[in-house]
């Protein structure tokens, strides 16, 4: 996995050291995990050993000011700025301290600069197949799509983006109230930012922002937030994939046609 460009907040993973740099070429992320093996020694008692080898990721998402990806094993890993929590270890602050440079960057406590698995999903044995990063910088915001169809999301909650609550940070995943979706994709911008999801049966849903129509003719459920998005025929074709932007959104029917809701924003 290879990061480059603005790396003010740690969002290229390259470790503390690196923080405030501007990478031109790309650079290698040092991802290792430790692998405990047990064999049978001589004398026929258990060995134990421990080695680091290197993570192999299949999925990445780079966002505002923070990344995530997801490994062969579906666990996901984030890193970068975490003052909304987007990093999702259940702060808004990081516990990360590199002792041979303590004092490297003044912020570091609103830091992850290096790659750290996400304990919450690891802890339920939630395996990811997809992820979106979204929001902008200094409120971004997380989604996730679990192996079961399952969605979660994290961090900035300005717009209820996350959930449907008053809760402007979100710092561990929540669940989100639907069930087999295929496709997640997480609003970009600061002004307008809505989450939408592709169900199994090609239904878009859509919560957050509504304040260009991002949900189209859409009715607003006034308990989850959410709305199936309507209008322009859309509701009556089955839906692959769905993308977002700041204030708008596209959809991939069954049929290879591409339908926008709002094209404010281009």
């Amino acid at each position: 996995m290879y990061a480059w460009g603005d790396n003010t907040y740690g969002q290229l993973g390259l470790g503390l050291g690196r923080v405030g740099s501007i990478d031109m070429k790309p650079q290698k992320l040092n991802v290792t995990k430790t692998v405990t093996e047990i064999t049978t020694g001589a004398d026929g008692e258990d060995v134990v050993t421990s080695r680091e080898v290197p993570v192999k990721f299949t999925k990445i998402a780079a966002g505002p000011d923070f990344a995530m990806a997801i490994d062969v094993d579906g666990n996901l890993y984030t890193w970068g700025r975490n003052n909304n929590g987007q990093i999702g270890n259940g702060t808004d602050t990081s516990d990360f301290i590199d002792e041979k440079n303590p004092s490297e960057v003044s912020n570091k406590e609103t830091l992850v600069p290096s790659p750290q698995m996400v304990a919450y999903f690891t802890d339920y044995n939630v395996v990811m197949q997809d992820i979106s990063a979204g929001g902008s910088v200094g409120n971004s915001y997380a989604m996730a799509l679990s192996s079961n169809g399952d969605v979660f999301a994290w961090g900035s909650n300005k717009f209820k983006q996350v959930e449907n609550s008053d809760n402007e940070i979100v710092s561990t995943p929540v669940y989100v109230p639907v069930s087999r979706m295929t496709s997640i994709a997480a609003g970009k911008g600061d002004e307008f930012t809505t989450s939408y999801g592709v169900q199994e049966l090609g239904k878009v849903l859509a919560w957050g922002s509504n304040e260009n129509s991002e949900m189209g003719e859409g009715v607003i459920d006034s308990v989850t937030g959410q709305a199936i998005v309507s209008g322009g025929g859309l509701e009556n074709i089955r839906v692959l994939e769905v993308a977002a932007g700041n204030g708008n959104a596209a959809a991939l029917t069954e049929i290879q046609q591409i339908t926008h809701t709002n094209i404010m924003y281009g």
